[in-house]
Order: C-alpha cells, then structure tokens, then sequence
C-alpha cells in the first residue's frame, strides 16, 4: 500500500512540473503484477482491495488456466500506478444525416444477436468520397470485409478513409457474426492465434516462447479440424487424426482436458505434446449436440525440447526403439473436471526408461498449453452467444462442405492425368506417390497411393499415419486456387492409400518394441511433401529438411531448425534462407540461446550459389557455426546430404547440405546427416543446409559459383 502511494505521489508530482494544475490530475487505480513462483509471466490485478488480492489471484489464475493454481508463493512482480490529465466527457453518439445510399452490388442474409436479416453489399472500390451507407450493411474489399450493424453508419471521408460511426438514432453492437462462411473463418483463425498468443507468453522455454514451435486450431465437436492458426503444417494437419483418436479412447465431460504425445494416437514424435479442450454449451442450453458431444473442441501441440531419451534434446539419431527417444504419454487426463493432474504427470515424466531431463519445464509449458485453451474456451463461448448454437453448427457444415465442392472443382485442372514420382531418402529407402482421378457415385474423388514406399525403418525416419494425413492435406491447400481454411473437408473427396511401412508403422502400445518415429516426423514428412509437388508438377524440391540440431547436458536442451533453400516454380525463383513446408518456426536468436546456455552462435549467413540452376533458379542455403563453451552432447537430423532440392522441368537439383566439425585443436571431423557427437569447451559444429532445386532448363549462359 505505501509503494503504490508513493509510485501515485511521483506520478502527481511529474505532472506538476509539467504544468498541470492539481485539479486536471486524476489519480489510476494502482495494479499488481502477480505470478507464482517459478512463473515467468504475471497476472495483472488492481491492487485494491488489497487484503483479497491473493483470492483474486487464485480466481484468476483459474479463469486463465483453466484450474486453481498449485500450493506454491505468490510474488508481486511489479507495482505501477497511473495519473492522466482529466479529460472532459466524449460524447457516446454522433448524429448523421441522412445522405442518399448507392444501389447495393447483392443482398446477403445476416445473423445478428439471434434473428436473420437482409443486408446490402457494397464494393469498397466503387464508392466514392461522400458516399455515406446505414447499417446493416457489408461492405468488402478485396483485403477484408466490413460489417456494419443497425445504429451504425459509414462514410467514404475526403482522403478515401471509410469511417464508421455509431448513430444517435440507435445504440447498438457494431459487429456480429455473419451467415457467410469465410467471414465465420476468419473469425475462428482469431480466436486461434490468441490461443497461440497465450501459449507464448504463459510458456517458459526458449523452444515455445521464442522459436513458435507450436500450433493451435479449432476442431468441430467430432474431432475434424475446421480452421487454424498460421502456425506448423505437420502439427496442424494431423490434429485433427490425434483428437479422433483421443475422444474414441477417452470421452471427454466438463472440465477436463486430456494430453498424449503417441504416435499410436495421432501424435508426430514425442516431443511434440498435445493437448486438448472440449467446449460444451452452458449448463442450460443443453451440454452438446444430439449425442452429447461437445460443440467444439480446442487442440494445440508444442514441441518440448527434452522429453527423455537416450540423448538429450529427445531425438537421437540412433533411435530405433520408441523408448529412446523419451517418454511416450499415451491419451490421459490432465484436467479432470476442473482438478489438474500434475502430480500423476509428474510421476509419468520421471518414473520412464529414459525420463525427462527438464521435468519442471515440461509441467510450466503444460500448463501454458493448457491455459491457451482455456483462452479459446472464453472467446468461442462468446462467438457460439452470439451467432446461436445452430448457427454455428450450421457455418461449420457450410465450411466443410465449401472446402470439399472446392477440392472438387479443382481436381481436373491440378491432375488433368495421372501422375507418380518418386525420391529417397539419404540411405536409399524410396519415397514413392502415384495420384489419379476417379468418378464416383457422389462426384469426383483425388486417389493418392504411396504404393511403392519404403518398408519399416530400422532408425527413427518413420512417420506415423498422421504425418502422412497432414503433409496431404497441406499440399492440398496449397495448390487449391482460393484462399481457405487448413480445413479437413477438403480430406472428404481423397482416398488416401498408405501400406504399412516407413509411412505407417505399427505401435503394439509397448515403447520398447514400438518404432522409433522422431526424424519421421521432421525429415521424412518433407520428403513426402517433396514427392507430392513433383507428382503434381507443382514446384521444384526445396531443401527437403529441418535440420534438426540439438545441443544439452544433463542440465539443458536446446533445439532449433535451420531454413534452406525453397524450389523454384513457373515464373518464380525460389527463396533463400526460409524454413519450407512443413514447418514454420523462427530459427533461435542468438542472444536469447547465449543468454541462457554455454552455447555461442559464430556465423549464420547464405551460401551463395547453392540453389538449382534453372530458367528460374533455387534458393540458396545457409551456413550456421555453433561454439561449445561447455562439454554438449549435439545430435543432427537431417537430409538432402547427397543431393540438394532436385529440379523441376529440366532444372538442375540444388547443392547438398553438409555438417562438419572442427575440434578445438584443428582436427577436422566430416559428420553425416544423422550424427550424434560429444563437443568439448571450444570445438565447433558447422551445419551447412540444401539449396532448392532449379524450375526450367537453364540458359547456357547462365553460372554460379559456390563459395568453399
């Protein structure tokens, strides 16, 4: 109490010496930045009452998380208080007159606070300064769409700003949900960067909170993604597989949240945790739909750095059993009606063959997971009250059904033949796709057989049926010609033909027989992506990999993906230094990596040269050097060590990618791919990553030079 009265009184004083008289001055409630021990990020509370500010702050911690906070100290982070110049009142309504409304280009039929109506629709382009138009209205344009509401009127000003303002002839929200699909998306995709938004600042580890190495998305109540954040395509698309798959073995009431990591269940590689949400409508609007469903269910997946294993960083390259690469979490309960499990969990991360390493980390990032649904929670229980319970239904349908009539529409001029292709992996397994169109009863069906593919691997290059679902559904959404959803309608007109083998291994259920799966999930889900584009004709290969370094101790792991180059296409070169495909994190900055961990960055630049020759030329690769100032462990995965991104159309593959190290006293050790090594105080690790492959026979005079 006597801080937050100082900070007030020098607050006061700064404006006194400003100029400002005493009664101009009002005085802000002071607030409270709070958090429990060992949190990173605080809860913001006003100060007052100040002898409930620790219940407040359970309240709202179980508001944010979703459960009440564990038995540990609360600390005031921070106090601050404010003082601002009184301001005289701003009036709440505006009157404007009435100006003659241009002709609408269509009438669209609107949903506002319950009841339908119609509504003009305007093109933004074709209305002039002065123009003025009444709600309710929609007005678009080809980078968003306005929806102007009953009481509220927008004007076309001088410089071209449109203006909205809320009439004094009625009081009224000034946006709802509209019956239109794409603007339900659009709203939806909101919701699920906040997701993401909470998830990044409630996280503590460097691999979540500064590199992204998340994903959320909105599932509908059965399980099938519906729409995402721009987060990692691997995650995405197979979030959909993992929450089917965890709602069949574990149904799912009020309250709870349930986690796994196995691959048997839709999950990718242990260290990718996910988590998921249901939503159910309030208690006396009914709990679901007709089967007692939830009306939505809320999922997110985030990459720990350290989950177990025989290496730190959980993804040894000589992993062959899924034991090895750490502890494998099959579908349980985190959250069980609204108590959190984290003793349970705790036991599970340090009671495995191989456990955890950075057990608190784990349960912090858990809890960070979980309070990002939570968020979703609250914000899509606000959009169901507002767009009604059938509505929403109803736009979802209309989502699913518009993806799969889009997919339809496309599917003659993506394959007007049929097509196959075929790459390898660095140890030879092939990768092998044949696509063709069928004709069915119910229309147009896209047949895509991995025929031919590898068999079970002996190391960690498996990828599970879920990796091989999403890299399908991104290609997918990536060469449709609209702008969509990462939608699994769009999954509704493809027969997905996978044979057991390196893209669908068997899980008994027991770790120490089950596939080891880690470099399936990074490495061989690119090459997938890589055989589909080639198929399709689509693009050039890029760098076909995420090199996957890892460097820790028995104390830390650190984990990043280094960008490559991209493959070139009709008309377009293709960009260097970019994380391609399936993934889509930042790569780590070196100030938070040297910050926190005996690791120092020396060089990360483009290795000029190293993209395909071509009409249209690849992209170039990098070069990152790591310094260990501590005994490390490193482990590599990667691939395109033989070759770079192949060509595309007559263009010439990219440079391969290369790993070396140079010890502290001038030995140099040439490193594979898929490398595991010991570094002392001093050695350095050199990662050399792919070019991307070349589009179009090159000119003859056309050259490049690769620096050494």
């Amino acid at each position: 109490e006597e801080v937050a009265r100082g900070l007030l009184d020098r607050a006061t004083e700064d404006l006194r010496v400003q100029g400002l008289p005493a009664d101009r001055i009002e005085l802000g409630e002071p607030v409270a930045a709070l958090r429990l021990a060992g949190q990173e990020d605080p809860i913001e509370l006003p100060l007052h009452p100040i002898d409930l500010l620790a219940d407040r702050f359970r309240d709202a911690f179980r508001g944010q998380y979703g459960y009440p906070p564990p038995d540990r100290p609360i600390e005031v982070m921070l106090l601050h208080a404010t003082c601002r110049e009184r301001l005289g009142e701003m009036p709440r309504a505006v009157a404007v007159p009435d100006l003659p409304t241009p002709a609408p280009d269509a009438m669209l039929r609107l949903r506002s606070r319950g009841r339908w109506s119609e509504a003009p629709s305007f093109d933004r382009a074709r209305l002039g300064p002065g123009t003025a138009i009444a709600g309710p209205a929609v007005i678009s344009d080809a980078q968003s769409t306005a929806i102007l509401d009953e009481g509220w009127t927008a004007r076309v000003e001088s410089d071209g700003a449109l203006v909205a303002r809320r009439s004094a002839r009625r009081e009224a929200p000034a946006v709802h949900v509209a019956a239109r699909p794409e603007i339900l998306a659009a709203r939806l995709a909101s919701i699920a960067e906040e997701m993401g938004e909470r998830l990044r600042r409630t996280a503590i580890s460097v691999n979540i909170k500064h590199r992204l190495d998340f994903s959320c998305a909105i599932l509908d109540g059965a399980g099938t993604l519906v729409v995402n954040a721009p987060h990692l395509p691997v995650h995405l698309g197979a979030l959909g597989l993992a929450a089917r798959t965890m709602l069949a073995r574990l149904p799912l009431r009020r309250g709870d949240v349930a986690v796994t990591n196995h691959p048997a269940f839709g999950g990718s590689h242990l260290p990718d945790v996910t988590v998921i949400t249901p939503v159910f409508l309030p208690e006396d609007e009914g709990a679901g739909d007709a089967t007692g469903r939830p009306i939505a269910i809320l999922a997110n997946r985030a990459h720990h750095a350290e989950i177990g294993g025989v290496r730190p960083g959980s993804m040894a390259p000589s992993a062959t059993r899924l034991v090895h690469e750490g502890v494998a979490i099959a579908p349980r309960l985190l959250v069980s009606a609204g108590e959190a499990r984290w003793s349970e969990m705790e036991s599970i991360l340090r009671a495995a063959p191989f456990p955890s390493r950075a057990v608190e980390e784990n349960l912090a990032d858990l809890a960070a997971q979980v309070a990002a649904n939570q968020r979703g929670v609250e914000r899509l229980r606000a959009l169901i009250a507002e767009a009604g319970p059938e509505a929403f239904r109803g736009s979802l349908a209309d989502l699913a059904t518009h993806g799969l009539a889009t997919l339809r529409r496309e599917i003659p001029r993506l394959l007007p033949a049929p097509r196959r292709a075929r790459v390898e992996l660095d140890d030879g397994t092939p990768i092998a796709v044949s696509v063709h169109r069928e004709v069915r009863l119910d229309g147009e069906w896209l047949v895509v057989d991995f025929a031919g593919s590898g068999s079970l691997h002996p190391s960690n290059r498996n990828a599970p049926r879920a990796i091989v679902h999403a890299a399908v559904l991104y290609v997918l959404r990536v060469l449709l010609g609209e702008d969509l959803p990462l939608h699994e309608g769009l999954m509704r007109a493809v027969d997905l033909r996978v044979p057991r083998g390196i893209l669908d291994p068997p899980f008994g259920g027991d770790p120490r027989e089950d596939p080891a799966v880690a470099a399936g999930n990074t490495e061989t889900s690119q090459r997938v992506v890589e055989c589909l584009m080639l198929a399709f004709g689509a693009i050039a290969g890029g760098q076909g990999t995420m090199n996957n370094v890892i460097l820790g101790s028995d104390a830390f792991g650190s984990y990043e993906t280094i960008c490559g180059g991209a493959g070139a296409g009709e008309g377009f070169k293709g960009a260097s230094a970019v994380h391609t495909h399936m993934t889509n994190t930042r790569i780590g900055d070196p100030e938070f990596i040297e910050a926190r961990h005996p690791i120092r960055i020396e060089e990360f630049s483009i290795r000029h040269g190293t993209g395909g020759r071509g009409r249209f030329a690849g992209g170039d690769g990098v070069r990152r050097i790591y310094r260990a100032l501590a005994p490390l462990s490193a482990c590599v995965v990667a691939e395109h060590r033989r070759e770079g991104g192949p060509g595309l159309a007559g263009g010439e593959s990219g440079a391969p990618g290369a790993e070396r190290l140079l010890r502290r006293d001038g030995r140099v050790e040439v490193l594979s791919g898929h490398a595991e090594v010991d570094l002392e105080p001093g050695d350095r690790l050199v990662v050399e990553t792919p070019g991307g492959g070349g589009f179009g026979a090159p000119s003859p005079a056309f050259s490049s030079v690769v620096p050494p």
